[in-house]
């Protein structure tokens, strides 16, 4: 179902019968409110589309933004106002990229990290720790020489920073951490 969001779509797409449904919907219900898709949905709560033609299944919501758009192109996606999965209300629907998502979670407190404060976040995902991350990790060389980062020391090298840090990583050529 992934694919689906990658895929250009365009109003010849759209099987007659959703077109139908989503007049059905503008006559009797309420505009501001959400209108569900009544048929299938996907494991993420978005609802599909089969019909006649189509090789595999379109997202709903997808769907019924090409009716006042006429095409989306292939990689934009369709973002939800209500942040309710099902809903196909036009009103609520609007076209962006996936960094415009990333910021509606972000706003709207969606994200896995809400309610945490920095230090929390760090700890949640050890990789990313300050202390353990190559950018902020004192580097030592074989000579004695010290630099602040595995950046730093790639530089006064000629190095790249991976390179630097792996070294220091496996103890390779006798390289370390500090810390």
């Amino acid at each position: 179902m992934s694919s689906t969001l990658a895929r250009r779509i365009t109003f010849a797409d759209v099987p007659a019968t959703f077109v139908e449904l989503l007049d059905f919907y503008a006559d009797n219900l309420p505009a501001d409110a959400c209108w569900p898709y009544p048929g299938p949905v996907n494991g993420d709560g978005y609802g599909f589309v089969r019909g006649p033609g189509l090789v595999s299944p379109l997202l709903a919501h997808r769907c019924a933004l090409v009716l006042i758009l006429g095409e989306i192109p292939a990689g934009l996606l369709v973002r939800h106002s209500c942040d309710n999965p099902p809903c196909i209300n036009l009103a609520h629907l609007l076209k962006g990229t996936t960094l415009d998502n990333m910021r509606d979670m972000v706003e709207r407190n969606r994200h896995r990290f809400r309610g945490m404060t920095p230090e929390q976040r760090c700890a949640a995902v050890p990789h990313f720790r300050r202390e353990c991350h190559p950018r902020n990790r004192t580097v030592v060389a074989p000579d004695g020489r010290v630099w602040p980062s595995a950046a730093a020391a790639a530089d006064a090298l000629g190095l790249y920073r991976k390179h630097v840090a792996r070294r220091c990583e496996r103890g390779a050529d006798g390289f370390r951490w500090l810390h």
